[in-house]
């Protein structure tokens, strides 16, 4: 087998990582998805997210050891078992959903080909909104629930406002540039799906 490639999809929250991640890896005949959410732990992340921009926003503080080590074993033709139990075996494509891209080095330092699906600010903000309805069967809960989906929006709305905006506005502002292909947002998973596997064809990663 030829050495496996690393293609990461970033994209601030709410611009369609994952569905792109997906969509990409059903087109593609030899490839797997894996994911960076799902590599999260309490240590992931500062315990202050202040912490992550008070200084300017550094990345880097932002720790996924064990997601490292998965991409480099699978580099390496090695089968990896992720924190779902999923067993992922080395192929041709690992198709990454990786947020941050370049700006990790942590997890930055394995990706081949980097794409940046480019989302405004507001257009991110609306989806994660939206996507909390969808997932939160809303009508289906008592008053309680409704009250703490209604405190969980305003926390991270308030969080948002505070930091979480800069966070994405820096990151996007760092990708963009380093990235090997930015697509716009305003397409379809498949049409976005489409251009990646048009640029791996263009590299000769592709027939």
């Amino acid at each position: 087998m030829k050495k496996p490639i690393v293609i990461a999809i970033s994209s601030i929250s709410g611009g369609g990582k994952s569905v792109v991640v997906k969509k990409l890896a059903e087109m593609l005949e030899d490839a797997i998805a894996i994911h960076f959410d799902d590599y999260e732990t309490p240590d992931t992340y500062p315990k202050n997210p202040l912490d992550l921009v008070k200084n300017g926003v550094d990345f880097n503080v932002i720790k996924s050891p064990l997601l490292a080590q998965h991409l480099q074993m699978l580099k390496n033709g090695e089968t990896v078992s992720t924190p779902q139990g999923e067993i992922l075996a080395p192929t041709r494509f690992i198709i990454y959903e990786g947020p941050l891209g370049y700006a990790q080095h942590e997890t930055g330092q394995f990706i081949d080909f980097l794409v940046f699906i480019d989302t405004p600010l507001e257009i991110g903000l609306a989806r994660r909104f939206s996507r909390s309805f969808a997932t939160s069967h809303y009508e289906k809960k008592s008053r309680e629930q409704l009250i703490r989906l209604i405190e969980e929006l305003k926390s991270f709305t308030e969080g948002y406002l505070l930091w979480t905006r800069n966070a994405y506005h820096t990151l996007a502002e760092y990708i963009r540039p380093a990235s090997d292909l930015i697509l716009d947002w305003d397409q379809t998973p498949e049409a976005l799906a489409n251009a990646i596997i048009q640029a791996l064809r263009e590299k000769g990663w592709l027939r």
